[in-house]
């Protein structure tokens, strides 16, 4: 293997630009949290944030009040954990995504409530609660009625060492539930928080995913069984196409999309089977005019984290290991499917680069491999174009 030559230097400007200011944390309370559109562009707008070995728990509450958002954070991620990062013109949305992945955690947006849980959890929440609404009566059921009833939004709120049977106990009052197995649920005391206009299966999966728990209607809709949570649940979608072969663009979704099954449903059409968040990732390939309208790509300001490098002769492979340990990336990808791609991660790169952004920087590292990238924080996913 070819030596890696590579200078690395991480600068930090002092300044952020008049627009982008950097936020500071304010004890100041707020009287009332976003909902709705107002919740979605809230999580949109650029902002910046300075942490020094800030505990997660308090940092997130400051958050949550700066910012009018409801924020939950699972009872199985510490909420000690002390977290330094400064971060600017950044969309609130992935600065969740950038604390959750410090706190080897994830991120999962649920209806006006923002959920960090372990990886494993936050992967199938939304999946999971899609389902069990998706099982309510439709409006040309007799039950259409019930379903109204429950779908209905609420704002439910609980105090420092509330119980969780007993939240759910309370939940089930509000929508006229009876709960089957509700000793599967253990004896917890939880720290205060507010979720925002949510429906009964919102309030529900906030609290029983905690303990990786979900729950299964009664025939009539009155009651709910506790049960453990789908260890891979999936929804279904069909996408329309408007060039292209539908079968070819089924097969580059399978590979691009690890856990994806996609096939095609005639000529214009592609039927695809996976988590709510795969799809979505499916929607914004097959039609990317979505994912930015409304939504300007960030500029780089002064006060952006750049890179000045040179790399000479150094295998990709080696100079994303650099990365990882020099500047807190962490890279995933499937060996497999690049390599089937045609793509040699041993293949060598040179590369000469002065105050370029992390975009910027990884574009310029995969670009001539034809890989493409997804990148949340520090997490990239590396995938074949």
């Amino acid at each position: 293997m070819p030596a890696l030559a590579c200078l690395l230097v991480l600068f930090s400007a002092q300044n952020a630009s008049a627009d982008e200011p950097l936020f500071a944390l304010g004890d100041g309370e707020t009287s009332t949290l976003q909902t709705g559109r107002a919740f979605e562009l809230a999580l949109d707008r650029n902002i910046g944030l300075a942490w020094q070995d800030q505990h997660l728990r308090d940092g997130l509450r400051k958050l949550s009040r700066n910012r009018e958002l409801a924020v939950v954070l699972d009872r199985r991620i510490d909420p000690g954990r002390q977290l330094t990062l400064q971060l600017r013109n950044i969309t609130l949305r992935e600065l969740f995504r950038v604390i959750a992945l410090e706190a080897d955690a994830e991120l999962s947006v649920l209806d006006n409530v923002v959920y960090v849980g372990p990886p494993a959890t936050a992967g199938r929440l939304r999946t999971v609660l899609e389902l069990t609404s998706s099982q309510l009566p439709g409006t040309s059921s007799p039950h259409a009625g019930r379903s109204f009833e429950l779908l209905k939004r609420n704002t439910f709120e609980w105090n420092d060492l509330d119980e969780p049977v007993v939240l759910l106990q309370r939940i089930a009052k509000l929508y006229g539930l009876k709960i089957e197995s509700i000793e599967l649920v253990p004896h917890d005391l939880w720290a205060s928080a507010t979720i925002p206009q949510a429906s009964a299966p919102t309030l529900l999966m906030t609290v029983l995913a905690q303990f990786d728990l979900s729950f299964e209607w009664s025939a009539d809709w009155q009651g709910i069984r506790i049960i453990p949570m789908p260890a891979s649940p999936r929804v279904e979608r069909t996408f329309s196409i408007r060039r292209g072969s539908a079968a070819e663009i089924a097969a580059d979704l399978n590979k691009s999309i690890p856990g994806l099954a996609a096939q095609a449903r005639g000529s214009r059409s592609v039927r695809a089977h996976g988590t709510v968040e795969q799809l979505k990732h499916v929607d914004r390939l097959l039609h990317p005019e979505r994912a930015v309208a409304g939504r300007p790509r960030p500029r780089p300001t002064t006060g952006a984290v750049t890179f000045t490098f040179q790399v000479k002769n150094a295998p990709l492979i080696a100079f994303m290991t650099k990365l990882e340990e020099q500047a807190g990336f962490k890279f995933e990808y499937d060996k497999k499917a690049i390599t089937n791609a045609g793509v040699d991660l041993e293949g060598v790169i040179n590369l000469n680069m002065e105050k370029a952004t992390e975009d910027e920087l990884l574009e310029a590292m995969f670009n001539d491999f034809s890989l493409a990238f997804e990148r949340t924080g520090k997490k990239v996913r590396v995938f074949p174009k």
